[in-house]
Parts: C-alpha cells; sequence; structure tokens
C-alpha cells in the first residue's frame, strides 16, 4: 500500500485533473440523456392522451384498431361515392332551350324547343307548338347526342346548347 501511495503521490494533480475532467463528461452525457428522456416523455404523452392503459404495446395495439377502424370507414364512403358518382351521371346535368314563333300569325314566341341531357349525353328533346287553336308536345329520345327521330331546327338547337354547357 505504501509503496502505490508512494507511486501516485507527484501524479496526484494529473489524476485529479483527469477525474474532474472524466466527471465532466458524465454531466455532459447526463444533459444529454435526461433530454433525450425528456423528448421521449412528451412522444409517449401525445401517444397515450387519453387512453387509460399503461402497456405500450397495448396502447399501440389500440391505436392500430382505431385506424382499422377509419380505413373500413374511408372504403364504405368511397362505395357511397362512387354509387353517387353513378347515380349522378344519369342525371340530367345539360340543358338548352330555344323559344321560337312556329306560326307567323301567333308572336311572342311561345313556343319552344327543351333539351335535357345526362353525361353522356343522353336524354330527350321536348319541343311544344303553341298555335292559336291548339298547343301540341313531341318528344324525341337522345342517346349519346343522337335522337332517334330526325331533329327540327330548334331542337338541334337546343340540342347544341345543352352540348355546350
Amino acid at each position: 500500500m505504501h509503496s502505490l501511495n508512494a507511486a501516485l503521490t507527484p501524479h496526484i494533480g494529473g489524476i485529479v485533473l483527469l477525474l474532474g475532467a472524466i466527471a465532466l463528461i458524465l454531466v455532459a452525457i447526463t444533459i444529454a440523456q435526461q433530454r433525450k428522456l425528456s423528448s421521449m416523455q412528451r412522444v409517449f404523452e401525445r401517444i397515450t392522451r387519453g387512453v387509460q392503459i399503461g402497456n405500450i404495446e397495448e396502447i399501440l395495439v389500440q391505436h392500430l384498431d382505431e385506424v382499422r377502424g377509419f380505413a373500413d370507414r374511408i372504403a364504405a364512403l368511397e362505395t357511397r361515392a362512387d354509387r353517387a358518382d353513378s347515380r349522378i351521371a344519369r342525371c340530367a346535368q345539360h340543358v338548352g332551350v330555344v323559344r321560337f314563333d312556329a306560326f307567323e300569325d301567333v308572336g311572342g314566341q311561345q313556343s319552344f324547343s327543351c333539351a335535357i341531357l345526362d353525361a353522356e349525353r343522353s336524354g330527350l328533346v321536348i319541343s311544344s307548338i303553341y298555335g292559336r287553336s291548339d298547343l301540341r308536345v313531341y318528344l324525341k329520345r337522345v342517346t349519346g347526342g343522337r335522337s332517334s327521330l330526325p331533329l327540327s331546327n330548334e331542337e338541334s338547337e337546343a340540342m347544341k346548347k345543352a352540348t355546350e354547357t
């Protein structure tokens, strides 16, 4: 023991400095680890906010179950949106109206042709011809932008107006 003391005594200043440096390094490492731990604790608190369970595995499983539930709800909403898109495509989306005088002795543009078409340019053309003594209404089916019967000039113009919208 005496020989160890004799060997260390001349170097005691250097040993103290070395131990002080090691202590400073350990303090710096401890501070860095404390910061990391605080950051991880904030993340953990965010994950577990509003959850009564203490086990992180159970919390993650619960979150995954919620995410799967949301995915199922999104898939159901996408299906409903697709059905709605399909129905909307068959709804009246394009309308064109042309008013005109069918006869020279009747003014005020009481006659009209109206084209009502869906997204695929299918639908119908309704024409009303007004005269002094009678009123006639005609209906022609339209499929893919083409009428099943020949169209009058006014009906063609109504179709053109409808397809411009």
